[in-house]
């Protein structure tokens, strides 16, 4: 008879028989005597002792002492085939003089999830004692996989493969097995919080927000989607977590999306706004103030403390003020001087964080999760109020306002629709400019969506969609900035399928440039003008530095192309652009697909433009290329 001690969160199963566990894969021999389960010689495959019902988290703790030669395994989360082989999740037990305790095997799937054979894994494969019995720990809560030996961390990973299972004891194949398992104690856990974020760009468009902050903050704990659309219309009922920035001034925010965000944080959400003070007032502010905070103009100061619940550490800081709050909030983190960066409250059932934007990332790369180790597990913690279904999944809110323009359609939200008709007839205006420059129209099923950004922050394509910011140098004040982006944009579509090898952004701002010329605005001819002096200050005579070296200066690459563009246009007459795009278009539509376009390529389709052999040319103004054949 066998008998397992099990201390569980809700209620203790002592296992007082082994008929409540089942034996499958091979033959071995399965004993219980004075506390101690004992498997020995597995023969005709390795064989399981496995759980009557499965666990999704929890943490398991027992003893272990295995005969030298033998191999085992703890299976935890595991599952039986039709054909009795168990598979799943195994912490190692080897006894071979190269093992490798604690570390995560795949049983009968995909092998080695962690293998610590990292050099700097060396204190986990120490942690095991052979010949002596050993500690084992296992943890599993959501996709959180822990294991640990005599106290030392050996397995740390993130899976999401298997969410629960059965719990097994292994007897490897082979005679020389011998292991023993003693206080064995199972306690289940909660289910692991899981956040289901939103990111807000229908205030602010940002890069950052537009799933950088979940990569550095969220990734591996929950799933993020992006709101477009209005925010009074975006369907909150499976998100636990709303992420807000400080919000573009000209795109106040409505009434409504004010309500809607207060109804969701009374039931049970969690919104985190990260905001500075501002001399006119981020858009956010009323939000802000509707849940009785406030933005200071108090420039924060080092050192910066942190409440203990936090775990912090060293604080990372970019910059910026302090907050203000009323008696309801719980600071979390202070300047010297005692004033808030950080801090909390409970509003109904729902939480609202607020904090300074210097606290988190906002790079466009996501290169720079500061605090990541403090911040991931207080949104965790803060979402527990609202578990959302992980099954269900939630979704996006796209802009959820367009009109077509021919065979154009506009995308806006309520906020950018006092924007979206003017940018739009921007574009209509630049088109056809575009077309007489490069003498072709857009590529194949380009440019169908101009969407309206909420910012002043530039745009993007994707060749079928163009985005732009509604803001772009101060449009409409100022046209000029906002003629050239639309055209950069739009460029792009022009360009693609086969994308510039070294002058893809500085060849679409050629071409707002010369639309802008084109329409008289003498902006362009000094943007163009000074692009091509910031190159000769880095290379006088522009045939010196090679455009193609890694590491060349981005001002080298921009102006240098301007030049060579000009010269073109100088030596084979206006047009040289449009017999390049040409060019291009019948010479890769003829040679069918490729799987890359380069310099060397690029130079092979000019000199088939203009008719006559340009790598001479390039050569003498620098750039390393060399004569291809299209074919």
């Amino acid at each position: 008879m066998i008998h397992l001690v099990f201390a569980i969160l809700f209620a203790q199963q002592p296992i007082n028989d082994m008929s409540d566990w089942v034996h499958v894969g091979g033959q071995a021999t399965y004993t219980f005597t004075d506390g101690e389960l004992n498997g020995v010689g597995a023969t005709g495959g390795n064989a399981f002792l496995h759980s009557p019902r499965e666990y999704s988290d929890f943490v398991l703790e027992c003893d272990v002492k295995i005969a030298p030669g033998g191999n085992s395994g703890i299976q935890f989360r595991s599952h039986v085939r039709d054909n009795g082989r168990l598979f799943g999740y195994q912490c190692e037990i080897d006894s071979s003089e190269t093992w490798i305790c604690g570390a995560i095997y795949d049983e009968a799937r995909r092998g080695w999830l962690e293998d610590l054979r990292d050099e700097n894994e060396n204190l986990a494969r120490e942690a095991f004692v052979q010949g002596e019995w050993n500690h084992y720990r296992i943890k599993a809560q959501g996709n959180h996989l822990q294991t640990w030996i005599n106290g030392v961390v050996c397995s740390d990973i993130r899976d999401d493969v298997d969410a629960s299972g059965l719990i097994a004891f292994q007897v490897h194949g082979g005679d020389a097995t011998d292991v023993r398992w003693k206080n064995i104690v199972i306690t289940e856990l909660p289910p692991a919080p899981f956040i289901h974020s939103v990111s807000d760009i229908s205030q602010q468009f940002s890069f950052y927000m537009d799933g950088r902050f979940f990569t550095q903050y969220i990734k591996g704990d929950g799933a993020d989607v992006r709101n477009w659309g209005t925010l009074s219309k975006l369907d909150l009922s499976n998100t636990n977590l709303l992420l807000l920035d400080g919000g573009e001034r000209r795109i106040p925010y409505s009434q409504d999306s004010i309500d809607h965000i207060a109804e969701y944080v009374t039931k049970g959400g969690t919104v985190l706004i990260m905001a500075d003070h501002s001399n006119d007032g981020p858009a956010v502010l009323p939000l802000i103030e509707h849940f009785g905070g406030a933005l200071s103009d108090q420039k924060a100061q080092k050192p910066f403390t942190a409440a203990p619940s936090l775990a912090a550490g060293e604080i990372e800081y970019y910059g910026g003020n302090t907050l203000a709050f009323s008696s309801d909030y719980t600071y979390l983190i202070k300047d010297k001087k005692g004033r808030p960066l950080l801090a909390r409250r409970q509003f109904g059932k729902g939480m609202v964080l607020l904090g300074s934007r210097g606290l988190f990332g906002h790079k466009p790369d996501h290169s720079d999760p500061i605090n990541a180790h403090w911040i991931r597990p207080l949104l965790l913690n803060s979402v527990k109020a609202k578990v959302v279904d992980k099954t269900k999944g939630q979704h996006g809110q796209w802009a959820e306002l367009s009109k077509q323009l021919g065979p154009l359609k506009l995308e806006f939200n309520e906020g950018t629709m006092p924007f979206a008709e003017a940018i739009a007839d921007e574009y209509i205006l630049v088109r056809p400019h575009l077309v007489e420059i490069t003498g072709v129209e857009p590529a194949p099923g380009m440019i169908k969506n101009l969407l309206i950004l909420p910012t002043g922050g530039g745009g993007f394509s994707s060749g079928q969609r163009i985005a732009i910011g509604a803001f772009w140098g101060n449009y409409p004040e100022k046209r000029y900035p906002m003629v050239e982006l639309i055209s950069h944009e739009a460029g792009h579509s022009w360009v693609l399928p086969y994308a510039e090898p070294l002058w893809n952004e500085p060849i679409a701002t050629y071409l707002g440039i010369k639309v802008g010329q084109r329409l008289g605005m003498t902006e362009a001819d000094s943007t163009l003008a000074r692009a091509i002096a910031n190159a000769r200050k880095l290379d006088p005579d522009l045939n010196k530095i090679d455009p193609l070296a890694e590491g060349t200066p981005r001002d080298l690459i921009w102006g240098k192309s301007y030049y060579v563009f000009e010269q073109l246009e100088e030596k084979y007459g206006p047009g040289a652009m449009a017999k390049y795009f040409k060019a291009k278009r019948k010479l890769l539509k003829e040679g069918g697909a490729r799987n890359s376009y380069t310099m060397d390529d690029c130079v092979a389709v000019w000199s088939a433009a203009v008719g006559e052999d340009l790598v001479p040319w390039f050569q003498s103004l620098g750039f390393s290329v060399t004569k291809v054949s299209l074919d």
